[in-house]
């Protein structure tokens, strides 16, 4: 029942975002140009065109895809929830494969030409589900459409080049074992024993393969989500008579907002964000250097060590407004029992900490902020 509700949410999404708009324009299209194209030219004409719009249409929409789930924190949210992950790529792979089916079986219908069904449908299903996998795969590495038309334009070729050869009329058994030219035979009609374990192979080890990055890719999402209290903590929070929120709003609502500690001695930022339509404005660094204004003593925060270039970035964000990145070995404790000790690193401003600084810190974090002992 979960996969059932993973695909009938992911057609919905695909629907809210027109895709469905694009392929029923794309198959139009392809139906026109089929009707008007001479008798000779239709059959291969067909396959390809089936080849392209269903079937590669699900490499290029699965990057939009994944970009709107990483803007609406879907990756986060799946992170922890009991939601597995064959369930969500299979979701990814059979709702894309619908439509892509529903599609495929149009433009053979109204090309004018007969069509072995079983044969196109299975090379449509598998052939979606492949490049659908690919899509995905390619997705674990970007963070803007930009992004992603580099990594595709250069896998598109890789997919279809082989297929201007093939046709031309330069076949042999080896070429077979292209996923692409498998597909081709297969919707043809001109189903062989290599061709069909050729394409199965590949969905396979693309899928394991894409099991793996996407573990992978919830891993960290779930070392995220560790950094981070559950709602009722949350909740709890706005009892302390130390917790403050500090936010700027506009008319259009809240731009950014603080959640900070007072401490007698220093000034903790526990949380900070800034919305999406606020940032590169530099409300974010007034925020930051009004607060280290107003309070007195030292104002610190928790930083993530700097192992990529996202937290690099994030590090020197806070340098440019005065932190700075202390080296003294520091473990977040847990948010919860079903939580993970987080390694971080503490940055402070106007000045570094002392050891003796950073020691007096780092008690009041873990006694007044996550009621943790320290058993060193």
């Amino acid at each position: 029942m979960k996969l059932k509700g993973l695909i009938l949410g992911d057609i919905r999404q695909q629907y809210k975002y027109g895709f469905y708009a694009l392929y029923t324009l794309f198959t139009l299209v392809y139906i026109a140009v089929l009707r008007i194209l001479p008798m000779q030219w239709k059959e291969l004409c067909t396959t390809t065109l089936i080849f392209s719009d269903p079937v590669l249409i699900g490499l290029m929409f699965m990057g939009a895809i994944i970009l709107f789930e990483k803007s609406e924190k879907v990756m986060q949210a799946l992170a922890v929830s009991p939601i597995s992950i064959h369930a969500y790529i299979l979701s990814k792979v059979i709702s894309i494969g619908l439509i892509s089916l529903l599609s495929g079986v149009l433009i053979a219908l109204f090309s004018g030409m007969e069509h072995s069904y079983i044969h196109l449908t299975v090379g449509i299903m598998l052939g979606s589900a492949l490049f659908t996998l690919v899509g995905i795969s390619l997705s674990a590495f970007i963070s803007t459409m930009n992004n992603f038309m580099l990594i595709m334009v250069p896998t598109l070729i890789i997919s279809v080049a082989p297929i201007s050869v093939y046709t031309m009329g330069y076949k042999s058994g080896a070429m077979l074992l292209h996923p692409s030219i498998s597909l081709i035979e297969l919707m043809s009609g001109n189903i062989s024993v290599i061709s069909l374990m050729a394409i199965s192979i590949w969905c396979i080890a693309m899928y394991i393969f894409v099991c793996l990055l996407r573990y992978l890719f919830t891993m960290r999402e779930v070392s995220q989500a560790d950094e981070r209290r559950k709602k009722e903590g949350q909740q709890k929070l706005l009892d302390e008579e130390k917790y403050e929120l500090l936010g700027v709003r506009n008319e259009g609502g809240l731009l950014a907002f603080l959640a900070v500690w007072e401490f007698a001695e220093f000034v903790f930022i526990e949380h900070f964000a800034v919305s999406e339509k606020a940032r590169n404005s530099g409300i974010g660094g007034k925020m930051l250097e009004e607060l280290a204004r107003q309070k007195a003593g030292k104002v610190v925060l928790e930083v993530e060590l700097p192992e990529d270039s996202l937290k690099k970035r994030r590090i020197g964000f806070y340098e440019r407004h005065g932190f700075t990145f202390n080296e003294y070995p520091y473990i977040q404790p847990p948010m919860g029992e079903d939580r993970h000790e987080i390694p971080l690193r503490i940055m402070s401003a106007p000045e570094p900490l002392s050891e003796d600084e950073f020691q007096s810190v780092r008690t009041e974090l873990y006694e007044s902020v996550y009621h943790y002992v320290c058993e060193e």
